[in-house]
C-alpha cells in the first residue's frame, strides 16, 4: 500500500513577463509535504524566476495562482510569505555579511519562542561543523562553500514548511558540493524535509530528489518520477553525457 501523501504546494498558470519577455508561461506544478522536487534546465529557462516568483520577489501575471498548504499566498509580500513557512535559500547565498554566524542565525529564529530557538540554532551546528567554530566570525569573512552552509542552516533554523534551495553548488568546490549534498541527504533522510531544488549538477540532485520537472524556456517540457525521468533519453545527454 503505497504512503498517502499531502499536497503542500500547487502551483497553477504560474505566468512572469519581464518587459514584455515572458520569462515564466502558464506553469503548473505541485510538491508534496516530505519530498524533494528537483527543477533542471538550461540557463535562462526560468528556475531562478519560479522560486523568486514562489517567494513573493518578481510580479505575476493576472490568473496565476500559487497554494501554500491551501492558502494562496499570490500577492503577499516576501516577508509574509516567510512568515507562513516558505524559506528561499538565493543564488549567490546572500548572508548577512556584517553580522556574526549566530547573529544570522539568530535572524531566522525571530519567530520561534526563546525556548526552542537554542535548539535549532545547535542542530545548525551539529550539521555544519564548519560553522561552529565560527560562530562570532562575520559572515562575509567565511568561505564560499561554508556562507552556503549558513544559507541553508538558516533555512533550517527557520523551521520552515517548505524551502527552496537555488543552486547551491554555483561556484564551489566539489568536495565542498559532496558535503554540501550530503549534509541534505541526512536532513531530508530524518527530517522529511520539503525541498524544491534547482541546480545544474543533476548528478547529486536526482540521487535526492521524488520528482523532476524540466523547464525550457519558461515552460515545463517534461516532469515525471525520477526513475522514468532518469531514463529519459534527452535527460542522459543533456546531464549525464560522457565527454
Amino acid at each position: 500500500m503505497s504512503e498517502k501523501t499531502e499536497e503542500l504546494l500547487r502551483i497553477k498558470n504560474l505566468t512572469v513577463m519581464y518587459n514584455g519577455i515572458t520569462a515564466l508561461r502558464s506553469i503548473s506544478m505541485t510538491v508534496d509535504k516530505g519530498e524533494v522536487v528537483s527543477v533542471l534546465g538550461p540557463n535562462g529557462a526560468g528556475k531562478t524566476t519560479l522560486l523568486r516568483a514562489i517567494s513573493g520577489l518578481v510580479k505575476l501575471e493576472v490568473g496565476s495562482s500559487i497554494l501554500f498548504s491551501g492558502k494562496e499566498i499570490v500577492g503577499y509580500q516576501p516577508y509574509k510569505i516567510a512568515c507562513e513557512g516558505i524559506a528561499h535559500v538565493p543564488e549567490g547565498r546572500q548572508v548577512f555579511p556584517a553580522m556574526s554566524v549566530n547573529e544570522n542565525l539568530e535572524v531566522a529564529t525571530t519567530r520561534v519562542s526563546r525556548g526552542l530557538r537554542k535548539g535549532r540554532i545547535d542542530s545548525v551546528y551539529q550539521l555544519f561543523s564548519e560553522l561552529a567554530g565560527r560562530k562570532n566570525q562575520q559572515a562575509g569573512s567565511l568561505s564560499g562553500g561554508e556562507q552556503q552552509m549558513l544559507a541553508i542552516g538558516r533555512a533550517i533554523a527557520s523551521g520552515s514548511e517548505l524551502i527552496l534551495i537555488d543552486e547551491p553548488s554555483m561556484g564551489l568546490a566539489p568536495i565542498i558540493v559532496q558535503r554540501i549534498f550530503r549534509t541534505l541527504k541526512e536532513i531530508v533522510k530524518e527530517t522529511r524535509l520539503t525541498l524544491l531544488l534547482v541546480e545544474q549538477n543533476a548528478k547529486l540532485s536526482l540521487p535526492l530528489s521524488d520528482r523532476i520537472y524540466v523547464l525550457s524556456q519558461g515552460s515545463i517540457a517534461m516532469e515525471g518520477p525520477v526513475a522514468e525521468i532518469h531514463d529519459n533519453q534527452m535527460i542522459q545527454d543533456m546531464y549525464f553525457a560522457k565527454g
